[in-house]
């Protein structure tokens, strides 16, 4: 038939709206159905391009009934050679953009064929890579030119740092299986070299059985799940297959990877109780987790002496705890006052009330502590103006904020 080449119909066959979700095999082009990890909804734009009957490839609006073909790519006159769509959600395909290969093909007759393009993740690497080259151009120019590149440079360093941060992917405990499901939020964190966006496209819920890709299925590096210990969280991402997934791990900077995952990123961390079950408990947004019952971590310790109390933090990188302190002296006459030092062991071992975090007033006292946490998962506690071994406190662990590595 003949080619039509108005301006009416090159804006009409251009780019394409997103598609929610691509297929990773043949279909049934009919119902609701799960589709690279995602249940659909009905209105959901598919792209469909694994038929075994490749005439049946196309872009298709996902129904209860039987699928049709979007307006948008129902006819020759709207599929045109190089045209692109973008895939929002998906464990393997979100973020691909993807290119028709096959040009004008009559519907229902000639076979339909869709080729990978790059994933979003690629784009960016390819932008910071030509970013890179015309930075090194402009620095050759003159000395000038140079000077104009150092503060580029400066402006990129911040720009860099807050490109760390992390949007979405809150942990939760899953409603009907909490002790040993996590449900995820679909989010995006940048990888921990600075270099790439890894993105969630879709909510996922993982367990803590070994390591199995995709949604319900177990997240542990290696080994089985150990009881009353603190797991760090990742997003990881296989740079061939673009697939993103969740892995958990005793070790804050050195997971076992599963093969062909190379991009990571630290998002949280969680503890486990006596029984190996997750503990109940909140993560918020700012990087802070809140038990839903606080851990008794010691009751009667003597603060007559400056030692370290081991929390049972996460370990591996620093936590800010935040810990219910009460305080007494039941042996010495009125249960006298003194200075209660909770604090950071970087900052050395404390010897002076300045120092204090608390002021335990005559008779029985308590408040709320936070203070930085050792990579050990350690603090420094002390009395101060009242060196006393008599000196006791009891010490409640509520949660800990974790950086997770946005300022590293």
């Amino acid at each position: 038939m003949p080619t039509p080449s108005t301006a009416a119909v090159r804006l009409l066959a251009g780019d394409k709206e997103p598609v929610r979700l691509a297929t990773t095999a043949n279909i049934t082009l009919s119902g609701l159905q799960t589709i690279d990890g995602v249940l659909t909804v009905s209105g959901d734009r598919i792209l469909v391009k694994d038929q075994s009957d490749a005439t049946a490839n196309g872009i298709y609006t996902a129904s209860e009934g039987s699928w049709r073909r979007s307006p948008d790519a129902a006819s020759n006159r709207t599929l045109i050679a190089g045209m692109k769509v973008s895939v929002q959600a998906g464990t393997a395909h979100g973020g691909d953009v993807w290119s028709l290969a096959t040009d004008r093909p009559d519907i229902g007759t000639d076979n339909i064929a869709w080729e990978y393009w790059m994933n979003q993740a690629d784009f960016q690497e390819a932008t910071d890579a030509v970013s890179d080259l015309a930075t090194a151009a402009a620095a050759s120019a003159s000395a000038a030119a140079a000077s104009a590149t150092a503060a580029a440079n400066s402006a990129s360093a911040v720009s860099t740092s807050v490109a760390k941060a992390i949007s979405g992917l809150l942990p939760s405990n899953n409603a009907t299986t909490p002790n040993t499901k996590l449900d995820f939020t679909a989010g995006t964190a940048r990888d921990n070299n600075n270099l790439i966006d890894i993105t969630l496209g879709a909510g996922v819920t993982k367990t803590t059985s070994a390591w199995v890709s995709g949604s319900g299925n177990g997240a542990l590096d290696t080994g089985s799940v150990a009881i009353n210990t603190c797991y760090h969280i990742f997003i990881i991402r296989n740079p061939t297959s673009s697939a993103v997934d969740i892995l958990f791990s005793t070790s804050a900077v050195s997971p076992t990877m599963p093969s062909g995952y190379t991009q990571k990123r630290r998002i949280g961390a969680f503890r486990t109780d006596a029984s190996g079950f997750i503990l109940a408990g909140l993560w918020r947004a700012d990087g802070s987790f809140e038990f839903a019952t606080p851990i008794t971590v010691t009751s009667g310790r003597s603060l007559g002496l400056a030692s370290l109390l081991t929390l049972p933090v996460p370990i591996g990188v620093k936590m800010k705890a935040r810990c219910f302190l009460t305080y007494e002296n039941l042996v010495d006459a009125g249960n006298p006052a003194y200075f209660v030092i909770f604090r950071d062991p970087d900052l050395g071992a404390p010897t002076l009330g300045q120092q204090a975090s608390q002021y335990k007033q005559a008779g029985f006292d308590g408040g709320l502590v936070e203070t930085f946490t050792s990579t050990a998962g350690q603090v420094y506690t002390y009395s101060a103006g009242s060196t006393d071994t008599d000196n006791l406190v009891n010490v409640f662990l509520q949660g800990w904020t974790d950086l997770r590595d946005e300022y590293a």
